[in-house]
């Protein structure tokens, strides 16, 4: 989706594709209120042009805040550490207070896309998945690509298929363009070393930390900050339960 004003052309190609079922009466008054209308020509001078532009650069920009700083008290999962959930109030539809929580829409939004009932809702024992997220560091900073950190998972991570580890790029909210696959997982074909405790210590860093295997370390870029997601495929305990929860990301250097 771009960001810049060619957002609202994307938008009227989008409205004359789908029937106008999809969008409401509502939402299609407001696109026809800046000359979005189904089925019409969409020819913007260059007065609305300029408009289109800092509208969508302005959306951009809140968007970016709502979801890298939310003010969501429930956004937070476990409390006295960084993890959110990208599902704020546990809702795919985020409206489980009976309105629309429009900061919990975009802070999905903006960082994801495909959604599902069962991504949100408690499901039984075994089956859906869970998802965490952060954007910074146990000590409250930004996750920054030019230094190194360290994530410790639990021992046995309470799940029936397998875990994974996933870093992005915060500007386009696409896998960081550090290597193929910036992941690391339970499953993978050359496992993650395991310490005498149980635990696994997975590190971000530009530059491979002296010590650490290949298959516990995930790549960033210098010039760039990141975000880290954990998706829980088959979770056998209450997203909510603290004993499987993993610490916070810590610089170590």
């Amino acid at each position: 989706m771009p960001e810049d004003g060619s957002a609202f052309q994307w938008m009227h190609e989008i409205i004359n594709y789908e029937p106008a079922e999809a969008f409401g009466k509502e939402l299609l008054g407001r696109l026809a209120s800046v000359g979005i209308v189904q089925g019409q020509p969409f020819e913007p001078d260059a007065r609305m042009q300029k408009i289109f532009e800092q509208a969508a650069q302005e959306g951009v920009a809140m968007s970016r805040v709502i979801a890298f700083d939310s003010r969501q008290p429930d956004a937070v999962v476990y409390p006295g550490l960084k993890w959110e959930s990208p599902f704020i109030g546990n809702s795919s539809t985020f409206d489980p207070d009976g309105y629309f929580n429009l900061e919990a829409r975009t802070t999905f939004h903006f960082t994801a896309d495909g959604i599902t009932p069962a991504m949100a809702m408690q499901m039984p024992e075994g089956k859906g998945s869970r998802y965490q997220t952060t954007y910074k560091d146990r000590n409250g900073n930004y996750l920054d690509g030019s230094k190194t950190y360290k994530l410790t998972m639990p021992p046995k991570v309470p799940v029936a298929l397998f875990w994974a580890v996933t870093v992005y790029d915060p500007w386009t909210r696409s896998e960081i363009q550090s290597q193929p696959y910036p992941s690391i997982s339970s499953q993978q074909e050359k496992p993650p070393v395991v310490n005498a405790d149980g635990t696994i210590d997975i590190y971000f860093s530009n530059e491979k930390p002296k010590n650490v295997s290949d298959s516990n370390w995930i790549p960033t870029l210098p010039d760039q900050g990141f975000f880290v997601y954990i998706r829980y495929y088959g979770p056998l305990k209450p997203f909510n339960d603290k004993s499987w929860v993993p610490n916070d990301v810590v610089l170590v250097e």
